[in-house]
């Protein structure tokens, strides 16, 4: 009769252990979408600076080319005077759409810390 009320006592609190891991792992997955949304929202804004930096430099390239090139005709030759205004409008753009890419490259995708969280959970479960 004890060993039957001591098994059943030890059904009951793997049933409640079971119970409590599945609201855990509810709750995980809840974080789990908040952090990818929030990552994403990071996402969108190294996007959003991309594409204006590469729109302004569409916008750069007409007007200071034409500008920059009849400038320059002046004092040097119609080739170099290109090739300066070129050089110029192509160190403005490259550091625009580097501060995107890094932008992007440090937003994951990833919810690293909801998959920490789960991974540590199941490995104290496992140890005991």
């Amino acid at each position: 009769m004890k060993d039957e009320k001591k098994s059943r006592s030890s059904f009951m609190l793997f049933l409640e252990l079971m119970k409590d891991f599945l609201v855990f792992m509810n709750i995980e997955m809840g974080l789990a979408k908040a952090e990818v949304k929030r990552n994403i929202h990071c996402a969108k804004k190294g996007i959003i600076l991309m594409a204006a930096g590469s729109f302004i430099l569409i916008l750069a390239s007409l007007a200071l080319v034409i500008a920059a090139i009849a400038a320059l005709q002046t004092i040097f030759p119609l080739w170099l005077a290109s090739l300066l205004a070129a050089a110029i409008l192509v160190v403005c753009g490259a550091a625009l759409l580097l501060t995107g890419k890094r932008r992007l490259k440090n937003s994951l995708l990833i919810p690293t810390h909801s998959i920490a969280r789960v991974k540590s959970v199941v490995k104290k479960l496992a140890g005991q």
